[in-house]
């Protein structure tokens, strides 16, 4: 019982910081917002790239392994925040990878 609810509570916190991640990388990626955020993560993109894909992994399998305990509502959301957390991450993995090209980090 207490690891179920365990699993659950990590699940929502990889939500969180998925979502807090999206919502500084994209402004500061294209209006400047929050510039050393986008710094701090240009600079270790490979590790942001990993970590995002363990977390964004988890959080698809987690919402296939639980699907028959979320209401209609739950799995509406649930999958909504998994495709648009898939393809962010996507998006930020050829957006880096083709800065990387275009600066000579990776030959």
């Amino acid at each position: 019982m207490t690891e179920n609810k365990n699993n659950t509570s990590l699940i929502t916190v990889a939500l969180a910081v998925l979502g807090v991640y999206n919502l500084l990388y994209w402004p500061a990626k294209f209006f400047g917002v929050f510039q050393g955020f986008y710094l701090a993560v240009k600079d270790t993109w490979f590790l942001f790239i990993l970590l995002e894909l363990l977390a964004v992994t988890s959080v698809f399998v987690d919402t296939i392994v639980r699907w028959d305990k979320f209401t209609h509502n739950e799995k509406r959301l649930r999958i909504a925040l998994t495709a648009l957390f898939s393809i962010a991450f996507v998006l930020r993995f050829i957006i880096g990878y083709m800065e990387a090209l275009m600066t000579g980090a990776v030959k």
